[in-house]
């Protein structure tokens, strides 16, 4: 999935992070799809959830990517 390295990837990078911010800003489309394997895949929800606790900076670019996510399931 295109805005997100591949683990082979980030082992060969290890300052890739977990998500490619710079492509799913310009890619909206991949953005929708990001957010379905957040809500599905429980081992991909772990590491971002970890990421952003270590990663302030992180937290911060994910929830203004997300956003409009976020309030969705606030909401209800």
């Amino acid at each position: 999935m295109k805005g997100v390295p591949t683990y082979e990837d980030r082992l060969r990078n290890p300052n890739l992070s977990i998500l490619d911010f710079e492509f799913i800003v310009l890619h909206p489309e991949a953005r929708s799809a990001i957010w379905e394997k957040y809500c599905m895949d429980t081992l991909f929800k772990m590491r971002i959830d970890e990421q952003m606790k270590n990663d302030l900076l992180f937290a911060y670019r994910f929830n203004e990517v997300f956003k409009s996510y976020l309030n969705q399931g606030r909401r209800r």
